[in-house]
């Protein structure tokens, strides 16, 4: 129970109660509305997985990634990589085209199975850029797009990019790709100084064309740009957002704060400097582009915006995700935290038994730790593999992301409470007791601001 005003906010039944309600009906409502926290399904999940031997070999995933690299030409200041060339494992070919026709199969028994047609969506990424080996890429993209069309697949590709491209590149993944992510970091300054060659020479110049191509290319598909920034550069989303958003044609800006891993950890000196008042910059820019870029969508991965039983899908196996190595994994993450659950080698994909999973210990801990927290049915706990990290800043960067969500949720509780719907979060008054009002997540994320803020 957490006070919010004149409420009390359950988070078990998802409710806002009066505080003048008198303490027999309170004790009778609380009697009467069933508990709709599944935080007992999700403990037992993990538990399951803790405790019990996994087998994912005969799964069907909707979702598959694949990070092809670990060379990257850039030598970004905050890279959790901390990425460079000339990496010693680079995936072969054959062993992803090998992880695609497995994936591929197992569509096609479950569709004999059920009659069911699933989509199979393919996400390309890299610890570095996976554009780097270019004859490699071009080559897996190619299989993918032919294996599934053989075989009646509905299938979609994503790709995540530096955005150091071609014209050549770039109309070649603008023909293959539903959906491209390019990093870059809104002003040209601030692009040259985080975001630069190994030479150091800045990458601007080369971004700006880059997006520019793109904007013509990928008309009608989806083109984000992910802009990561650090403390000192808050104050210049208001910038960012003119340039961003006026020079380019973008289907949304997708906003993530440094946080101290890799290089980033190697930056920071001072971590109470370092973290800043985020919330409060990312609010007055949604305020502004509403008055000023009124049909941007604006979003941030930093702030969890929905109901959840597990923090990600790494638990269920949601997304398995092929390394460089030729492992296959659960969490992109989570490498050296979590067993992997198979691997590739020579054209052959094989998984193993995983007899235990430090990551689902985690979430143990972590369920039960953070279950009284505002936040908790939003985040619960948040990131299991940043509470596994030990590094110098770990814990500090962990307490002030959990502080940052607990502000963004208590804002948007003190608006909903005064009836004004906020990001995806509303409330209406409890059929059978009026007095009392229920927590209404929307069933979509609205496309642009004036629906979703003031």
């Amino acid at each position: 129970m957490i006070p919010i005003g004149d409420y009390i906010f359950d988070s078990k039944r998802l409710v806002f109660i009066p505080k003048s309600m008198s303490e027999d009906d309170f004790r009778s409502f609380l009697r009467s509305m069933q508990i709709n926290d599944d935080v007992a399904l999700s403990i037992l999940a993990a538990d399951r997985v803790a405790k019990n031997p996994r087998y994912a070999g005969n799964f069907v995933f909707p979702h598959v990634g694949i990070c092809l690299t670990y060379d990257c030409q850039l030598r970004c200041a905050y890279c959790s990589f901390r990425s460079e060339e000339r990496h010693a494992d680079t995936i072969k070919v054959e062993d992803v085209e090998a992880y695609l026709r497995h994936m591929v199969k197992a569509m096609i028994m479950n569709r004999r199975i059920t009659g069911k047609d699933e989509s199979l969506s393919i996400h390309i990424t890299g610890g570095g850029e996976p554009t780097y080996h270019w004859h490699e890429f071009k080559c897996i993209v190619e299989y993918a797009d032919r294996i599934c069309k053989e075989n009646e697949i509905n299938y979609s590709l994503s790709l995540t990019s530096n955005g150091i491209l071609s014209p050549e590149k770039i109309a070649f993944i603008s023909k293959y790709f539903q959906s491209v992510m390019i990093s870059y970091d809104g002003l040209p300054d601030i692009q040259n100084r985080n975001r630069h060659l190994a030479s150091e020479t800045g990458t601007e110049h080369i971004l700006d064309n880059t997006l520019k191509q793109f904007s013509e290319a990928m008309q009608g598909k989806g083109l984000i740009v992910r802009t990561t920034i650090w403390p000192e550069d808050y104050s210049r989303l208001r910038e960012m957002a003119d340039k961003v958003l006026s020079s380019y044609s973008i289907s949304q800006w997708d906003i993530m704060p440094v946080l101290p891993q890799g290089r980033a950890e190697d930056a920071v000196a001072d971590l109470q400097s370092y973290t800043g008042d985020f919330f409060d910059y990312y609010l007055d820019l949604l305020g502004y582009t509403k008055e000023h870029h009124t049909n941007a969508v604006i979003t941030t991965p930093f702030f969890p915006n929905g109901l959840a039983s597990q923090y990600c899908g790494a638990l269920g196996i949601e997304c398995p995700w092929l390394l460089p190595s030729g492992k296959i994994v659960s969490c992109l993450e989570g490498e050296g935290f979590e067993p992997e659950i198979g691997h590739v080698s020579n054209g052959v994909v094989s998984f193993v038994t995983t007899e235990s999973s430090p990551l689902a210990e985690r979430i143990l801990d972590l369920l039960s730790d953070c279950e009284e927290c505002i936040a908790f049915r939003f985040c619960r706990g948040g990131c299991p593999v940043s509470h596994m990290r030990k590094t110098v800043h770990s814990k500090k960067s962990r307490n002030w992301q959990c502080q940052q969500i607990v502000r963004y949720y208590q804002y948007v509780f003190s608006q909903i409470l005064q009836n004004r719907p906020c990001f995806n979060w509303s409330v209406e008054p409890l059929k059978d007791n009026p007095q009392v009002l229920c927590l209404r997540c929307n069933t979509a994320i609205p496309t642009g601001l004036s629906e979703a803020l003031f």
